[in-house]
């Protein structure tokens, strides 16, 4: 029997949610801080769908997390390294030429020098993963 992907991701229904409904804040100057990652924001109405999307996400292996503010239900992205991989991955999807743009600014700025890493136990780097087919 050949053995089954974990969950590949269908990246342009990422995408297409995120030009459409996430946040794209302009990229921090070199010493501001970065701040999450919203792929997706919704009225608490259609909560079901952030649900949906975020826990594909987490199933894919991201540490994405799901955060009610005032009415709207949005999934955010913490970590650098998987906002990189996140905006790599959708950015082939994008149809505006403006998002296109905004995605390369970001990662221009995600490539920065990290700030060192505090002593103490080494954290798992992240995987990302690359497919883009979804599972029946």
């Amino acid at each position: 029997m050949p053995k089954r992907k974990s969950n590949p991701i269908n990246w342009a229904k990422h995408a297409w949610w995120h030009e459409a409904e996430g946040t794209k804040r302009r990229p921090p100057k070199p010493s501001e801080r970065f701040y999450p990652l919203t792929t997706i924001s919704q009225d608490l109405a259609r909560k079901e769908i952030v649900e949906k999307l975020c826990g594909e996400l987490k199933q894919a292996g991201f540490t994405s997390r799901m955060r009610i503010k005032n009415r709207d239900a949005m999934c955010e992205i913490d970590r650098l390294e998987e906002q990189k991989c996140f905006i790599q991955q959708t950015n082939p999807h994008y149809l505006a030429q403006e998002t296109q743009r905004w995605a390369r600014e970001y990662l221009d700025a995600l490539e920065r020098p990290p700030p060192k890493e505090k002593p103490g136990r080494p954290r798992k780097r992240f995987q990302c993963p690359t497919e883009t087919t979804t599972q029946p």
